[in-house]
């Protein structure tokens, strides 16, 4: 018996607890009446931790693909490296290194309008799609999916719906291009609370955006810069 016996023992064990974990199949305990097995192998391979093999490393392109795809498809790490043929701890160092480059990056391309030529331009852009006045950001909060961290407030992050979740505030331009991203609140922070503690909310006090609005849902408390959806339409000027 190989010296790596146990190993491939556990890999195949993982394996097996995250197919069912994505309900790839049903298990019963007969063959339904006019259904055939189909027969498979295991294919067991050992993969290079290409952060300790230097003379493999990985590309930086190579790097940013794998983090890319765990991104969309929300994958675990394992099954990520599985795909792209590297080690669970080498797929776990590129998420970390490409996600915190890009984070760096965040200041040069999450602008929120600042001077008055670019707060008149941004409402210049959302007039144009709705001939509403004076609005430079549309305000909303989405929960991002995570597994539990664990520990005693472990429960904070679940949300109403159910699942563990962080509650990302963001605010964007009539483009769709987000000026103003606030990802650190866990599941159960209510919307409205996450705005009231915000910088932006803060600005938005003191007047630096003078007769500015945001656009938002009937989640926050009314303001005078927050202008929400009108529950009856009365008056000409209401039904823009």
């Amino acid at each position: 018996m190989s010296d790596k016996a146990e190993n491939w023992k556990e890999a195949i064990s993982n394996e097996l607890s995250q197919l069912k974990e994505n309900n790839t199949w049903t298990e019963v305990d007969q063959i339904p009446d006019g259904k055939e097995v189909i027969s498979s192998k295991w294919v067991l391979k050992k993969k290079a931790d290409c952060y300790k093999a230097r003379n493999n490393s990985l590309p930086p392109m190579s790097q940013f693909l794998q983090a890319l795809r765990f991104y969309a498809t929300g994958c675990h790490q394992l099954t990520m490296g599985d795909f792209c043929g590297v080690s669970r701890s080498t797929a776990n160092r590129v998420i970390h290194k490409v996600t915190a480059a890009i984070a760096c990056l965040s200041k040069d391309f999450i602008k929120f309008p600042q001077d008055a030529e670019e707060i008149r331009t941004t409402q210049l852009d959302f007039h144009r799609i709705a001939r509403f006045p004076k609005v430079i950001g549309a305000l909303d909060c989405t929960h991002i999916k995570i597994i539990s961290p664990g520990g005693e407030h472990a429960e904070t992050f679940r949300n109403r719906k159910g699942y563990m979740s962080i509650n990302t505030q963001v605010i964007c331009n009539a483009n769709l291009i987000i000026t103003d991203i606030v990802a650190r609140w866990p599941g159960s922070a209510h919307d409205e609370r996450i705005f009231s503690s915000c910088r932006r909310n803060a600005m938005f006090e003191i007047g630096h955006y003078t007769d500015s609005v945001l656009v938002a849902d009937s989640g926050y408390m009314n303001r005078s810069y927050i202008m929400m959806p009108l529950d009856r339409i009365i008056t000409t000027e209401e039904s823009l």
